[in-house]
């Protein structure tokens, strides 16, 4: 089997510095890794945040986003892999240029999770960070599975403080 990123964000720091996120799949191993390259630097892997291992191929891959907040702080998220029919959001964040990070949440969309069901649920397309002065807004696009349809729509999840909450 042959190892293929699927998906990944991207973001930089006001003083050039470029963070990406990258979803890893190699066979059914599935890899969420943060790196970084300060300017004229070399690229260094900060932080592997999830490496699992699926019987299955997921209902859905990742979609990896990552920010720099207002406070410098940056901020990772990735949906969890899932054979069953809902998704959730993790979210990591660091606080010292991505020397070390903290894992915030495992269940981010509480009571707000996306449908992925099989049958009636939907693909996850896209997903971005967007982020002006504290509020960070995560914006995903979806695609029905029921291709009759034609059903595509953006949901957006929202915190004003920050990424406290």
């Amino acid at each position: 089997t042959t190892a293929s990123y699927s998906d990944y964000g991207i973001t930089a720091s006001k003083d050039g510095t470029l963070y990406w996120v990258t979803e890893l799949n190699n066979g059914l191993i599935y890899t969420i890794a943060v790196r970084r390259q300060k300017q004229d630097g070399t690229i260094e892997t900060l932080q592997t945040l999830l490496t699992t291992t699926l019987s299955s191929s997921p209902q859905n891959t990742a979609k990896p986003c990552i920010a720099v907040l207002k406070d410098g702080s940056i901020i990772v998220t990735f949906f969890n892999y899932t054979n069953i029919d809902v998704v959730n959001l993790f979210v990591w964040r660091s606080s010292d240029g991505g020397d070390t990070w903290q894992e915030i949440s495992r269940r981010a969309l509480v009571d707000n999770y996306i449908d992925v069901s099989a049958s009636t649920g939907n693909h996850l397309d896209t997903a971005n960070l967007i982020v002006s002065d504290d509020i960070i807004t995560l914006v995903v696009g979806i695609r029905s599975k029921i291709t009759s349809l034609g059903d595509n729509k953006m949901v957006q999840f929202v915190s004003r403080d920050n990424g406290t909450s």
